[in-house]
């Protein structure tokens, strides 16, 4: 199988996933501790990102709208990318402006002051591919934040929870993120880590000052 097959038959495969379970995801990940989690990792993008009003800002992986609903509420012009039809009606059902597409090569005539990028990179063949399309959607003085989940014991146990759906994950080290930043010309501006599972770090464009 070519390295574009590959590509495109996990695409199909994480689209049939959240597909599959986008009616229940809210339910799924309401856990007391994945509340935590996400509690945690929600404070540290919106620290990271530091919405304001009338910003321009793209939720590219949106999926239910999660982050997409609350950026919306707090009047920024949010505006949504999934790559799951299912979990792109669960947002809209919400009053969510979302979009339908393949990160790694949707185009749209706008550029974005901020672009948030959360949960999405591990489930991409080619995630390198996602950061370049999303640097050509970003404004030259803008930023863009991304939520990976890092090489570690408990990233592991994501990753094999993961697996039992059929869905393979990838995990980062700091060191892997940074050199995909690289490649895509960006740079690492901040980063924190909120959970021992998650990597929060904002970028820009390289050589511009922020």
């Amino acid at each position: 199988m070519s390295r574009r097959d590959k590509g495109l038959g996990k695409k199909l495969k994480v689209r049939k996933h959240f597909d599959r379970i986008a009616e229940r995801y809210s339910k799924m990940t309401s856990s007391p501790i994945l509340n935590q989690i996400r509690r945690r990792e929600m404070e540290s993008i919106f620290k990271m990102l530091s919405p304001t009003h009338g910003d321009l800002i793209l939720d590219a992986g949106c999926g239910a709208g999660y982050y997409l609903i609350p950026l919306k509420a707090l009047g920024a012009n949010a505006l949504g990318v999934d790559l799951s039809r299912g979990m792109a009606a669960v947002a809209s059902a919400s009053g969510a402006d979302i979009i339908v597409a393949d990160l790694s090569s949707f185009s749209l005539k706008a550029r974005f002051d901020k672009i948030l990028c959360a949960g999405v990179l591990e489930f991409s063949e080619d995630p390198l591919a996602i950061i370049e399309n999303l640097r050509l959607h970003l404004k030259d003085n803008g930023y863009m934040v991304f939520l990976i989940p890092k090489l570690s014991p408990i990233g592991i146990l994501y990753k094999l929870y993961h697996l039992s759906h059929g869905v393979n994950v990838r995990l980062f080290s700091l060191n892997e993120f940074e050199l995909l930043l690289k490649y895509a010309d960006l740079r690492m501006v901040a980063v924190e880590e909120p959970t021992w599972m998650s990597l929060v770090a904002k970028c820009a464009k390289e050589g511009l000052e922020h």
